[in-house]
């Protein structure tokens, strides 16, 4: 099977986490030891994206499924997900604008797998958290929403660390389930 490696180049978020950064990049070198191709690439998103793409579907979703139960009874719901029904619901302008928006963003990302097979990048951009926390729920998210968006496959594998564990994610196209699977299994810990 010919891999083609990609390092994805910022996805507009620019902090680095040394652990994170050191164990990827080590990964990556084992990567390019494996690919007979490999480049870095511009992962088609900005600081608005995820506003514009999915947080209209998204609230729009919440609202029309749980909306009604929080009316009736809103101390069901635990006091962090109560403040989401502070914010408005979105029009179904702004929801169809998102789907639009979202159906557009999904053409872009399918067209970058038309020049490569799989995208490479941290799971998450920071070394895992103490279960005692906190935890910053956008941080942890933010490299793995635009290929839940993108509806791509995608799959996490642990990076050997001195320290709290690193995830690197593998990203296939939609579709190549199967693919990104048969590449994933080609990664092991190194000794």
């Amino acid at each position: 099977m010919n891999i083609t490696g990609n390092k994805l180049r910022d996805v507009s978020f620019n902090e680095h986490i040394i652990e994170v950064d050191s164990a990827s990049e080590h990964e990556h070198v084992r990567v390019n030891n494996c690919t007979s191709n490999k480049s870095d690439i511009d992962f088609p998103i900005d600081a608005k994206t995820m506003e514009r793409v999915f947080d209209p579907i998204v609230s729009f979703e919440i609202w029309n499924r749980l909306g009604p139960d929080w009316r009736i009874n809103p101390g069901s719901f635990s006091k962090q997900f109560a403040e989401f029904f502070s914010t408005p619901r979105p029009s179904i302008a702004e929801y169809e604008a998102g789907l639009a928006a979202l159906k557009e963003y999904q053409a872009v990302v399918d067209k970058l797998f038309d020049e490569v097979d799989v995208i490479i990048t941290p799971t998450v951009p920071l070394v895992a958290p103490p279960i005692a926390g906190p935890i910053d729920g956008i941080k942890i998210l933010r490299n793995t929403w635009p290929f839940n968006a993108a509806g791509t496959p995608a799959i996490s594998i642990p990076l050997e660390t001195p320290g709290l564990p690193v995830g690197m994610q593998l990203i296939g196209k939609r579709g190549d389930d199967d693919k990104l699977l048969q590449i994933a299994r080609t990664f092991r810990p190194s000794p």
